[in-house]
């Protein structure tokens, strides 16, 4: 009988920690997310989010705070300006850099330049943004330059969540 009576408490003792143990933690409900329902697809980039820097590596003094001021009137947002870094001495025309590989905010930028301006992916930018080095080849920014880059790969991004989460376009 005492055995029996082990068994059974044996048996419950169990199942109510295999229970325990398989049950979701406190406050993981709430965490969890629906799938998303509503995305939002990205097909472009506009001038209006494209944060640009501009730097003279040249001896024409006012030169850079000049090709900003033509940035800012077609409408991209405007960031530092100032003097070329001495790593820059060799450049002639123009040149783009970032820290992101296939940016396609570089290529909005570069292509206000007529040649399209040489784009170069760096470990650390110099200041907000995508960063423009004048050389002295340089002369002045393209008339009727693309206001859009279209992306290769349109971006989906998740609106019916409080955190949007960007999401693979099919």
């Amino acid at each position: 009988m005492a055995l029996g009576a082990g068994l059974v408490l044996f048996v419950l003792m169990a199942v109510f920690g295999w229970q325990r143990l398989t049950a979701p933690l406190p406050g993981a409900a709430e965490t969890a997310q629906a799938p998303c329902q509503v995305y939002k697809t990205k097909k472009k980039v506009v001038r209006k989010e494209v944060t640009v820097s501009v730097y003279n590596g040249t001896r024409k003094s006012g030169l850079a705070d000049d090709t900003m001021a033509v940035f800012e009137r077609r409408n991209f947002v405007v960031g530092a300006v100032g003097n070329a870094p001495d790593d820059a001495a060799d450049i002639q025309g123009v040149q783009v850099r970032t820290t992101v590989d296939d940016d396609p905010r570089a290529e909005l930028v570069a292509e206000q330049f007529t040649p399209k301006a040489q784009i170069e992916t760096v470990g650390e930018a110099l200041g907000p943004g995508i960063d423009v080095i004048l050389g002295p080849d340089f002369t002045k920014l393209k008339k009727k330059a693309p206001t859009t880059y279209v992306l290769p790969d349109p971006e989906r991004t998740c609106v019916d969540r409080a955190t949007p989460t960007a999401q693979p376009t099919a």
